[in-house]
């Protein structure tokens, strides 16, 4: 049986506002980036193991009557942190799909040429393997090897 073929466009969404009121957006909630490398995951890994440690956080730094841990000024850290993450890896998806959704010749030997020159400089090479992999020198303690 053959069916007409539907396709859904790819969009990246980021979402106004990751915390509100009592409320916090994170993953696929906060945003969505198309899924060229694989990022999405990533960055609601990150999300999660940040807004854990910033909950741990608060519970600590809170007066043992209270039982809240809704700390509005360590959310607000947690929202401006995760959204410039999420905005930078956006930005680094949307410029490899550019770059590679051109197909004239000229552009395609460019590109060519400078992924060769990228494979064979080794520091470029290494720092860009560490970012696709997420280690950064701010990780949430969740997400370091030797979390302290």
């Amino acid at each position: 049986m053959v069916s007409e073929r539907f396709t859904h466009p790819l969009t990246m969404r980021l979402a106004q506002d990751f915390v509100k009121n009592r409320m916090v957006l994170i993953g696929d909630a906060a945003h969505t980036i198309h899924p060229l490398a694989g990022q999405g995951v990533n960055l609601g890994l990150l999300d999660a193991a940040a807004l854990a440690q910033t909950l741990t956080a608060s519970t600590s730094s809170q007066d043992h009557n209270e039982l809240s841990t809704y700390d509005p000024k360590k959310l607000k850290a947690f929202a401006r942190y995760r959204k410039s993450e999420a905005i930078e890896m956006m930005g680094a998806m949307e410029a490899i799909k550019q770059t590679f959704s051109i197909n004239q010749s000229a552009f395609t030997v460019l590109r060519g040429i400078g992924m060769s020159v990228l494979d064979n400089f080794k520091p470029a090479k290494k720092r860009l393997i560490e970012q696709a992999l997420g280690l950064k020198l701010e990780l949430p303690n969740l997400a370091q090897k030797n979390p302290q």
